[in-house]
């Protein structure tokens, strides 16, 4: 059986970069938490997500956003989401999520507004 979430890290400076694919939903939430959450824990606190092969966001991916978003700018650092395709912008519009996440639509844009200061 094929994996439904797959994540690639890659850096740029003191940036780490999520490349995502698949879908965010109540299966794969769990294990992507686990998977962001140890990234924080050991230090990366500014990332970009690329959400270019991201098929689908339901609740549960919306919740791991919304709750990712949090821990991270508590922590005094920066995540950032980009290459969204037209289904999750309308979820994130409509949901209201667009306003609490920083979305961008290109991979340059997202990165310069993800530097620390």
């Amino acid at each position: 059986m094929a994996k439904l979430v797959e994540l690639r890290q890659e850096k740029s400076d003191s940036i780490l970069i999520l490349r995502i694919k698949g879908r965010l939903d109540h299966i794969t939430a769990p294990e992507v938490r686990n998977q962001l959450f140890s990234m924080i824990n050991r230090g990366d606190l500014f990332i970009a997500m690329d959400f270019k092969e991201v098929t689908y966001v339901s609740i549960a991916g919306l919740y791991l956003l919304t709750s990712l978003h949090q821990k991270i700018e508590q922590a005094h650092g920066r995540l950032v989401i980009f290459s969204i395709s037209h289904l999750v912008t309308n979820i994130l519009k409509i949901t209201n999520s667009d306003a609490v996440l920083h979305v961008y639509e290109t991979e340059k844009e997202a990165l310069e507004h993800c530097k620390p200061s």
